[in-house]
């Protein structure tokens, strides 16, 4: 919970505040009027930029903005919540020599927002146990929900909104919108429908926050049935509306709901919104579809043009052509690709490769891979797993010693490049090998996941050492694993990690 109290500690002045490429000539900008201070935070907060936030902070203290000004001090606050920063937030908000209501709701929304629901519920309880502390606004009671929403607590849900009803806010659609979500959340759909048709008019954040309940507790039809509700009711569909409804209709697997859902994107002109655009695509394919899905994105492609799509859409028609099987469809819309001329990022070859790896088609793969200008480690970790899933465990464990030779890319092995390695060493039963990539995991301190984990056990059971494998998944558990501690301490030497790769090659 945060201290009311605490003296300001001394981050601020070590903070990097000229390491922002916002600022002119590397200086913090001396911000003499609290309009144009104003402009310059709500700047920072929307970028999310922590060192111009900083640079902002330090300004208004030497510009004598701070500490006095509350309004001032209120929107630093917020600017570090949305920056992530919750520890220069807890000093602004400490620092305050009076605070308001906005202030406490900007402090546990910034708890909130970054996933501590409790602390900001914490914060709620300090403010009404204050004497000297404001009353709760519809903004906190608002935070408050969500936190709720978060914690996952049923009963504690319950006493918020009896909290709520003795508030002058019990009336206030703005309350009854965040309490239907977050009986929504918590699966108590009952609660929130019976709140929902209590209200004496329904807005679309209501119905969608109902709608979005629905999805998430698999009750697919009923999304449907009270999307068909709101229509009569009045309200039009937006994008947080659609999307649901598009994955409700993706897992019901009813072909005669698609294109009702498709004529309501285009009636509402939202072709362009790339979330939109993905989820539609994801619908067809998922459903065996691939060609109406094809179809619906070359049809927004011409209407829109080009331009309107970013890489993101481009992946997602990637990713069904992969996920359908069909090598045609991929072919087809690379070479669409192409003609268009359409500028071919790092994460779209990455798509590609990925894409003709799981279609088995290595040559185009590798293409691919080879004539990139710039590959990343998703690249080179796509590669390795399309030789490995193609039953090339050998030209898996060449290709990541082309990676830890290559001086070009200057890229390091992550785990999922040591997951792909160890399994083509338990395709080889390789012992030697394995072990080589089990020492360089440990010296390179890459973290022994779940799934790499397994991939050392598989390894050393297939290679005849039955007693490492179970030495590893009884230490799986453990904060530092005891299988660290190999037989052979000189395994773990970076000479005998080099001599794996000249082994390979």
């Amino acid at each position: 919970m945060v201290s009311l109290a605490a003296p300001l500690p001394p981050r601020l002045a070590s903070t990097s505040l000229h390491s922002s490429p916002h600022l002119p000539n590397g200086r913090p900008p001396l911000l003499h009027s609290a309009s144009s201070w104003m402009h310059g935070v709500h700047i920072s907060a929307a970028r999310r930029d922590l060192p111009l936030t900083a640079c902002l902070h330090a300004s208004a203290i030497k510009s004598g903005l701070l500490p006095a000004d509350l309004f001032i001090a209120n929107a630093l606050l917020d600017a570090y919540a949305k920056c992530r920063h919750m520890g220069y937030a807890d000093d602004v908000f400490d620092q305050m020599p009076e605070r308001d209501i906005v202030s406490w709701s900007s402090l546990m929304y910034g708890y909130c927002l970054n996933g501590s629901a409790i602390t900001s519920l914490s914060i709620f309880v300090v403010l009404i146990s204050s004497e000297l502390a404001p009353s709760a606004n519809e903004f906190t009671l608002a935070t408050l929900s969500q936190a709720v929403a978060l914690m996952e607590d049923d009963r504690m849900g319950k006493t918020v909104h009896g909290y709520c009803l003795k508030s002058r806010f019990s009336d206030d659609a703005f309350i009854c919108n965040s309490l239907i979500g977050m009986y929504s959340k918590l699966g108590l759909q009952m609660s929130a429908e019976k709140l929902l048709y209590g209200l004496p008019k329904r807005d679309l954040v209501s119905w969608n926050a109902i709608i979005s309940g629905c999805v998430r507790q698999n009750k697919f039809s009923e999304a449907i049935h009270k999307f068909v509700m709101m229509l009569e009711d009045g309200v039009l569909p937006n994008v947080v509306t659609l999307l649901s409804i598009i994955t409700a209709c993706s897992f019901m697997n009813q072909p005669m709901l698609f294109g009702w859902v498709h004529a309501w994107i285009s009636k509402l002109q939202l072709g362009s919104n790339d979330f939109v655009v993905n989820s539609l695509v994801e619908m067809y394919s998922k459903n065996g579809l691939l060609h109406e899905g094809i179809k619906a994105f070359i049809q927004i492609w011409c209407i829109e043009g080009s331009e309107s799509l970013d890489p993101i859409s481009m992946a997602a028609i990637i990713r069904a052509c992969a996920v359908s099987g069909s090598l045609r469809y991929a072919k087809a819309f690379h070479g669409l690709l192409l003609k268009q001329s359409f500028l071919l990022c790092t994460f779209l070859e990455n798509s590609l490769i990925d894409m003709y790896g799981k279609l088995h088609q290595l040559d185009s793969a590798h293409n691919i891979f080879r004539r990139m200008k710039e590959r990343d480690t998703v690249s080179w970790n796509s590669m390795i797993s399309s030789f490995l899933k193609n039953n090339y465990p050998m030209k898996t464990l060449e290709l990541l010693s082309e990676l830890h030779l290559n001086v070009v890319d200057d890229l390091a092995p992550d785990f999922f490049t040591m997951s792909s390695s160890i399994q083509a060493c338990a395709e080889l039963a390789s012992l030697h090998h394995g072990e080589m990539l089990h020492g360089y995991i440990v010296k390179s301190g890459i973290d022994a996941d779940l799934i790499l984990s397994n991939a050392l056990i598989d390894m050393y059971a297939k290679s005849g050492k039955i007693e490492f494998s179970e030495k590893i998944f009884s230490s799986m558990d453990q904060e530092r694993p005891q299988y660290m501690e190999h037989h052979d301490s000189s395994l773990w030497y970076p000479w005998r990690w080099q001599s794996c790769f000249k082994d390979i090659s």
